[in-house]
């Protein structure tokens, strides 16, 4: 997930996904969900509901960027999209609850190596987070050095 997307998710959902179940309950709030329209016991219709949800359309957007990725997500994107077409292939992306889970298990924090907490008087403050080094040590070793000049400038606890 990009850091524009992650922005979106916490701007819409906030930092408390608690209210969702689990990630179907997620998928359904975001009107990724196939509306069963059943009237006599006749389907009369399988289609999405129309949402103007902005996490919704952050995840299509994903979604069809992964027509190239060489990853799992990529080849379910290409696998959908040979059998229920373009559209169809990236609303079925956007829902997979591969993609979807790890969102509501979110908490406040995403610990990746290379970040680090800054905390004044025991409390939360802000972090810093480094990647793109060659190695995590490498991120971690200049988190930590960063860390050492922020505490320096700001009394860290």
């Amino acid at each position: 997930m990009s850091a524009i997307a992650a922005q979106v998710v916490l701007a819409e959902v906030g930092p408390d996904v608690s209210r969702f179940r689990n990630a179907s309950a997620f998928a359904s709030w975001l009107g990724l969900c196939p509306d069963k329209r059943i009237s006599g016991g006749k389907v009369l219709s399988t289609k999405t509901r129309k949402v103007k949800n902005r996490v919704a359309i952050v995840l299509r957007l994903g979604a069809k960027s992964l027509s190239r990725a060489q990853d799992y997500f990529g080849a379910f994107f290409r696998r959908m999209r040979a059998r229920l077409g373009t559209a169809q292939a990236i609303t079925a992306t956007a829902h997979n609850p591969s993609l979807l889970a790890g969102i509501p298990t979110l908490t406040r924090i995403a610990a990746w190596g290379g970040g680090f907490p800054i905390k004044v008087d025991g409390e939360l403050v802000g972090t810093i987070g480094l990647s793109g080094a060659p190695t995590v040590q490498n991120d971690v070793d200049c988190a930590r050095a960063a860390l050492a000049l922020v505490s320096d400038a700001v009394p860290v606890g």
